[in-house]
Order: C-alpha cells, then structure tokens, then sequence
C-alpha cells in the first residue's frame, strides 16, 4: 500500500481495477487469472500485491482481462489517466466511483473504433458516469461536447429521456435528422438545451392538456400555431415553447365580444397546479396591452366556468381595509378585478341609476359643492346633462327618496355648464350665505 501512495497514475490506476475486480468477481477468481498469466507459481502468499509492485501496469491489466500484453489498446491505457470524478484534484490519482466502469471501459476500447470510443477519447475527464452514458445515449447523441457535460448519472437520464421526448413530439425526426440537428448546435454551452430549442421549433404536436370546452378559447397545440399566433398578436408567446413542451406553461388565444358585437383578440398564458387544474396566469391584448378592467372581469369570470383558477384570498375571508391596516396588501390584479365587482359593483350600480354613468371623482365633489348651494337636479333620463334650479328650501337642498340630500345632474356641473343665473367658474354661495370655495 505504501508503494502505491507513491506510484505513478498508470500504476495506481491499474492497481484500481485489479481492485474493481476483486469486488465485482471475487479474490479467488482474480488470483488465479495473475497465477496463470504472470508466472506466479513460486509464489504462495500475496501474489497479486507482489505483481501490482513488481510488474508493468499493461502487463497487470492483461492478465487482469485475460489477454496477451501486446492487445491491452493504448487508448485504455490513456484513458486511464484521465479518470477524475468529483472532487479528485488531479486526473489519474482516484478511482472510478463505480467498480464495474473499469471493466466496461476494457470492452469499449477493445471493440471497433466508432462513435462511443470517440467521444470517450476526446472527452476530457472521464467519470463513471460517462462510461455508462455511451453504453444508453442514442448514436447521435454520443459525440465528446455532450459526453463531456454529462459528469452524473442524473444528467445522463436526462439526456436519454430527452431524446425520447424528441421522438415523440417530433415524430419525423429519425437519426439522420438528429444527428445533423447535433452537429448545427455544437459550440454553445449547453448543447443538448440548445439542440431541444431548435428541434422543437418543429414539434406538430405539444403535450397540452385538454380543457373543457367554452366558445371563444383555443389552446394552442403545435410550435406553427404558436408562433403564428405571436405574429398575429405581436408577443414573445413563441419564446414559451419549450415551456410548453415540457408542461410548464399552456397559451391560448381567446376571443372576447364586448356588449356591442366587437371583438377583441385576447391572450391568456395558464399555469399549472399541482391537483392537476390551471391558474390563469396573464390575459393581455395584441402587443401585450393591457386589458380594461370591466373587460378583464367579464373574461375572468367565464374562464372560472371551465374551472380554470384565480390565485388570490377568498372574498367572503378577505378584508382589503383591515388587511393594508396590518400592513398586508393585495397586489394580484386579477383578484383586484373580482373583488372590485364582487364588493364595489352594487354601489356604482346605484349612482348608475342616478346618473346614467360611472361615479368619478370631479362628478363627486361638483354634485357636493352642488349640494351645498342647495340647487337641485332633477332627472331627465340616463344620460341627461340637463340642470334645472331647484329649491332652496330654507337654505339646504331637497332630500332624495334615501333621506340624503339630492344632488344636482353630475354630469353638468362637471362639465362647467350654466347653473340657475351662475356663469360657469363664478364662486357658489353657501348656505346660510357664506361663499364656497369654486368648483375646481
């Protein structure tokens, strides 16, 4: 042992697979092929420590296989000197961390030259890993830029069930094609992301999930749709393909038709869940425009039926006031949306009755200052920018049918129109006789 702490990396590496075997075959099984090959005989104790100190490395590794001197490969032997698995500080001083790679490395140099021996040889460090790797990889596959990146068994199964994966979502790729595929995308860092990339530009046929049905929708399943789809509507929706490809992302065009007939090209990128639903992740207009509240709402609530998910705190728990109280706000706009119908929708649904449009804040403070005055507005229909006077009753404005006091038409005062006599902009005086500050 302490002849071998100083050894060469030949010598230490040969006394390795003698090792090797011994674990995978047995010392007795071992002992006799070093008797029977180096001439042993004369010696009944330790022969094979006295062949690992006394003989040649080929010399060891031939009669460890079995084989004459001269037919142990130079390639082997050269190979040899490069083992370095993970955390070895120099090629050579450590041992392949599975036992049998010394073994399946003599049967690989041995056989004809071809594309496993190749990509071992020029592959830089060589691990176990990827001695087995050429032994699962797929012809095209075993070139040294791939075999080189491949240091764990992990990424050698990946690698395999990539090439599975590109066979069946491309399903006219056969080796040839693969093959040249590899080659256009060696020199990158990471050729087997890149190789995935290109190939799948050309996928017929994505691994998307159906969804209930529901007019309007359409999931898209096929590389061509999607990147015609990101022409038509101007995003990076094909950037997501291998996000697609691999279950990660699912994109779909939709179709919107607001109450007036027109409509409205949608797209609405989906995530997935882990109990097997989808969360709508993003609903953006052509050229990733944002989407108008009352129109994200209407296409919310429809995607819910099919049971598509909206992340977000349940409105019945959720209380926005005392929760930005605490200091906890609620930034999803999506649940913004929904709560904004399900909490505000019946108040402007009120004013709407009144005045025929949306509540805003100038509409506010001029139907207040209105009030003040004690003009009074009387109703002409929705949409009506008619004023009238009103009574002043005492000073104070007429009660509505809710006990509040009624304002004047809000539409009107916000737009500066005439007022009972008052030019538009003059200060309005206030009740009991006092001037108000003017309408801003």
């Amino acid at each position: 042992m302490a002849d071998l702490m100083i050894a060469g990396p030949l010598t230490r590496q040969a006394a390795f697979a003698v090792a090797a075997a011994v674990l995978t075959r047995g010392v007795e099984a071992v002992s006799e092929t070093f008797v029977a090959r180096l001439d042993l005989e004369g010696f009944s104790d330790n022969r094979v420590g006295f062949a690992l100190r006394r003989r040649r490395a080929r010399e060891v590794i031939a009669a460890l296989y079995d084989v004459p001197a001269q037919a142990v490969p130079g390639g082997y032997l050269r190979a040899l000197l490069r083992v370095q698995e993970h955390g070895s500080t120099q090629p050579g001083l450590d041992p392949f961390a599975h036992p049998e790679s010394y073994a399946d490395l003599f049967e690989l140099m041995s056989s004809e030259p071809g594309a496993a021996t190749h990509s071992l040889r020029y592959c830089g460090a060589l691990r176990s890993s990827q001695v087995q790797a050429v032994r699962t990889l797929p012809a095209p596959f075993l070139v040294p830029e791939i075999l080189r990146g491949l240091s764990s068994p992990e990424q050698v199964s990946r690698a395999v069930a990539l090439a599975d994966f590109l066979r069946i979502h491309v399903p006219e790729l056969d080796d040839a094609g693969l093959a040249a595929a590899v080659r256009q995308s060696l020199g990158s860092g990471n050729v087997l992301g890149k190789l995935a990339r290109r190939l799948l530009e050309q996928a017929d046929s994505l691994p998307v999930p159906r969804l209930p049905p529901l007019d309007g929708l359409r999931p898209l399943r096929s590389a061509a749709e999607i990147r015609a789809f990101a022409a038509t509507m101007d995003n990076c929706a094909a950037t997501l393909i291998g996000e697609v490809a691999t279950g990660l992302k699912m994109i779909c065009a939709y179709r919107h038709i607001d109450e007036a007939g027109a409509e409205m090209p949608l797209a609405v990128l989906l995530t997935p869940m882990v109990g097997g639903n989808w969360e709508i992740a993003q609903i953006v207009g052509k050229g990733n425009a944002l989407v108008a509240r009352p129109v994200l709402r209407a296409v919310l609530r429809r995607l819910m039926t099919i049971g598509l998910q909206v992340a977000g705190p349940a409105p019945e728990v959720y209380r926005k006031g005392v929760a930005e109280l605490l200091g906890h706000y609620c930034y999803d706009t999506f649940a913004n949306a929904l709560y904004e119908f399900e909490r505000g929708g019946r108040n402007r649904r009120r004013w709407r009755g009144r005045f025929g449009a949306d509540r805003g804040p100038a509409r506010s403070h001029h139907a207040r200052g209105l009030r003040q005055c004690g003009v009074r507005a009387r109703r002409h229909g929705p949409g009506c920018s008619g004023v009238r006077a009103g009574d002043r009753r005492g000073g104070e404005a007429a009660a509505g049918p809710d006990g509040r006091p009624e304002p004047e038409h809000g539409p009107a005062a916000a737009l500066g129109q005439p007022v009972a006599g008052l030019g538009p902009g003059a200060p309005l005086p206030a009740a009991g006789g006092a001037m108000a500050r003017p309408l801003a």
